[in-house]
């Protein structure tokens, strides 16, 4: 006997948009990258974590998950790394300088 409409369970829009993002990652060899929580996920972690997809109007919130292949995010990552530290030596290069150039200016009206 079949088990009546009314008592089945039935999986949320969310949790089908979920699967759907995790079928897509099996099936093309990726991982999933979170733009919110900026996390990398295998599908299975992604499936098990506490991320939701969010439907509104029976479409998923698509740009909060991206399906990529892991190295692709590892050279970002390092590229990201490689302009934080130009930016850092930059920024110590004018901290540097500007302290320098003070530390000359104070020194000039003692020297009389």
């Amino acid at each position: 006997m079949e088990t009546p409409l009314w008592m089945q369970v039935r999986e949320s829009p969310g949790a089908a948009a979920k699967k759907a993002i995790y079928q897509e990652a099996i099936i093309s060899g990726c991982w999933i990258f979170s733009t919110v929580s900026k996390k990398w996920y295998t599908p299975d972690e992604f499936m098990a974590s506490t991320e939701t997809v969010h439907m509104h109007r029976d479409k998923d919130d698509g740009r909060k998950f991206v399906v990529k292949h892991p190295l692709v995010g590892l050279q970002e990552r390092i590229d990201l790394l490689h302009r934080t530290a130009k930016e850092i030596d930059e920024f110590n290069k004018r901290l540097h300088n500007y302290y320098e150039l003070r530390r000359k200016q104070t020194k000039q009206p003692h020297q009389r």
